[in-house]
């Protein structure tokens, strides 16, 4: 466990930071409690990931949401 908690502090900026990872963490729980009352028969992965980046971005651990789609955006 150390090994890995090393890797994560020197390949993932946001574990360097004690303050930025108490939001890593806080981000994970409240990822799980929302994904553990599951109202949608298909589950909550895509609206769960779009709380998370909302989340990353306005504690400033995120600069800009990221989209990653099989299906391209339309202008």
């Amino acid at each position: 466990m150390v090994s890995f908690h090393t890797f994560l502090e020197c390949n993932i900026p946001i574990f360097s930071n004690p303050l930025r990872y108490l939001e890593a963490v806080k981000l994970a729980v409240q990822h799980y409690q929302f994904e553990s009352i599951h109202p949608f028969y298909d589950g909550n992965g895509r609206t769960g990931r779009i709380i998370n980046v909302l989340y990353l971005c306005l504690h400033g651990l995120l600069d800009s949401p990221v989209h990653f789609s099989i299906w391209p955006i339309s202008s």
